[in-house]
């Protein structure tokens, strides 16, 4: 099913910059574009259902955040990027398998650039979007282990994530330092898993354990690029492995 809109993105203003230029910063106007497809199964056993969605967002004055070093001093910015494009799809499927095996699938594909940032002098033609990430992976494998009126039903779970780097802020500064990340926050992969147990003994008390950061993944889930401005950057780790439980009652 085709789609389409236009909306606009109000102004506002910086809290801090080197010149009361900088303050503020012009609206943005977005003019987007989707393509979708939806479609249910039965085939040999399996069941399941599709999406698939196909979109392109076309912007004049995108705001774009970026940072600018003047006189030793690093300013976190947002400024009007020009124009530009952010262009992708998202796939997800649900398919249940042998009546006790249930798979999710979820991907998305992003691309955005600027095709024009001009900012105290500097142009970057092209310039990657800050906060994009190309792709994102979400695959969960849940298998139904026991189903019983009397004595309940126990389900395991398994999920894997994959998220792909993304540039933390556009940098405006003329000069680029050797920032060894590169301003971009590195991908990570993640693993949780789960098991239930619904309806304990034919009760009305479900049980719950699981895990999360399976791996103990040492995964940084955003850098603050400070390297321009102070020679170096700071980091917002994902947290660690952490095993929890639950039971609910039902009234």
């Amino acid at each position: 099913m085709p789609r389409f809109g236009a909306a606009t993105r109000r102004a506002g203003f910086n809290t801090s910059g080197p010149s009361a230029s900088y303050l503020i910063y012009n609206p943005e106007h977005v003019t987007s574009y989707e393509l979708g497809a939806k479609r249910t199964f039965a085939l040999r056993g399996a069941t399941g259902h599709v999406n698939l969605e196909l979109y392109d967002a076309e912007f004049t004055g995108k705001q774009t955040s970026g940072t600018l070093v003047v006189n030793a001093l690093n300013y976190s910015l947002i400024t009007n990027a020009g124009s530009g494009h952010v262009r992708g799809l998202d796939f997800d499927a649900d398919i249940r398998l042998f009546d006790r095996l249930n798979l999710n699938v979820l991907y998305s594909h992003t691309a955005g650039k600027t095709d024009s940032l001009v900012f105290n002098g500097l142009t970057q033609a092209g310039a990657p979007m800050a906060g994009i990430s190309k792709d994102k992976v979400s695959a969960t494998a849940e298998v139904d282990l026991m189903r019983s009126d009397s004595k309940g039903t126990i389900s395991a779970s398994g999920t894997y994530s994959y998220q792909s780097s993304f540039l933390g802020a556009t940098s405006l500064a003329a000069v680029q330092a050797s920032d060894p990340f590169g301003g971009r926050t590195p991908g990570y992969v993640l693993v949780d898993a789960r098991i239930d147990w619904k309806s304990v003994g034919g009760s009305n008390i479900d049980l719950s354990a699981y895990v999360t950061n399976l791996l103990d993944s040492a995964a940084i889930q955003q850098i603050n690029n400070l390297y321009n401005g102070l020679g170096y950057d700071t980091a917002l780790y994902v947290p660690p492995r952490m095993i929890a439980g639950s039971v609910r009652f039902h009234f």
